[in-house]
């Protein structure tokens, strides 16, 4: 199997490779953070964007979590230059007006979306600021699977080195002596909650029952953490990744296979195996290979399932409820049950949500 490929450039920027068969080419920039515009220098709305995809045969996939933004776009492997100058032109070089949404995070506990109350507070100005100080070449990585990366590197020194984002070429678009926010996400958890009545909610002739909405989480581990696979398995055990969560004999056997599946599966897709690289550069620098993680699965044991368990039980449990919850017990309550202690009203884990 042929490994990736990764340069980093002069101004930071790293470009990764993965040569693969076949007539298409699956490549996308990953950001530390940012928001997705329409409307850019080159490009004057959706439909020329569209018309030049179209004419190298492409699709454009965009996707934002809380701490990573995705811009991708699979095209014919004549049409990568083509699609790099789309991307360009969308991360670098957005032509933003007056009210349009910001979409947007700087740690894990803000909003993923801008709350309604700030929209009249958000300027253009706002926006470029925020963007100058997020889309930095040493936050961003291009990724590319599909392509040879001598050609990949000159493209995109074309369209993202030589070519100046907006922001650059015209200091007046970003809030003079406003920087980047470097805080560190902290793990806090914690108790948010909100009292309501759903019934109104439902749409049949039977009255819906008084329920209660409730999310339940624990402190894990980032990417470089020894434990991380064997996280990945317990995720996989609870009913991650769509497994089923039923317990049994062999369980924990099918979790691991399942979930070296799903990662040979990817290999067979570009737009999975170019994430995948795109993802673990961003975080990590480098990419390990499939064979890599496939073995440190399959050297998960239930040792290493329990120990973990034990790890996570002992961070303060993060709970998120909506519904009728005017039985929810504090936050403080569902610790000591999780830990194993057991008082008159709560029993076990399940008598927390009213269960025997």
């Amino acid at each position: 199997m042929a490994a990736s490929m990764i340069t980093t450039l002069d101004n930071g920027l790293k470009v990764a490779s993965l040569q693969k068969f076949g007539t298409s080419c699956t490549v996308g920039v990953l950001i530390e953070s940012g928001s997705r515009f329409e409307k850019s220098v080159e490009f004057a709305g959706r439909d020329e964007v569209n018309q030049a995809l179209e004419s190298v045969g492409g699709i454009m996939d965009c996707q934002t979590t809380r701490d990573v933004s995705i811009y991708a776009t699979t095209v014919d492997a004549t049409g990568v230059d083509t699609a790099l100058k789309i991307l360009s032109e969308a991360v670098h070089r957005p032509i933003i007006e007056e009210q349009q949404a910001a979409y947007r995070n700087n740690s894990l506990g803000l909003p993923k979306i801008c709350p309604v109350e700030n929209l009249g507070l958000i300027t253009p100005q706002t926006l470029y600021t925020f963007m100058n100080g997020f889309y930095d070449p040493k936050r961003m990585v291009i990724a590319a699977v599909g392509i040879e990366h001598e050609s990949l590197l000159e493209m995109v020194q074309r369209q993202f080195v030589e070519k100046k984002p907006i922001w650059i070429e015209d200091s007046s678009l970003v809030e003079p002596g406003k920087g980047r926010d470097e805080s560190i996400a902290q793990y806090t958890g914690g108790l948010v909650k909100e009292q309501a009545d759903l019934s109104e909610l439902n749409l049949s002739a039977m009255p819906m029952p008084d329920l209660a909405h409730i999310t339940l989480g624990l402190e894990s581990c980032s990417p470089n953490d020894p434990d991380f696979v064997p996280f990945c398995v317990l995720n996989m055990l609870l009913g991650g990744g769509g497994s089923f969560s039923a317990g049994g004999p062999g369980k924990g056997m099918y979790s691991r296979l399942y979930l070296n599946s799903m990662l040979m599966m990817n290999l067979e897709q570009k737009p999975a195996e170019f994430e995948d690289i795109g993802r673990q550069v961003l975080s990590v620098g480098h990419r390990k290979p499939p064979q890599y993680y496939y073995d440190a699965i399959g050297a998960v044991t239930a040792e290493d399932m329990k120990r973990i368990a034990d790890r996570m039980l002992l961070s303060k449990p993060a709970v998120a409820a909506y519904g009728e919850i005017s039985k929810l017990p504090d936050l403080d309550t569902v610790q000591k049950v999780l830990l194993g202690e057991k008082n008159k009203k709560f029993k076990s884990f399940s008598s927390l949500f009213g269960k025997s």
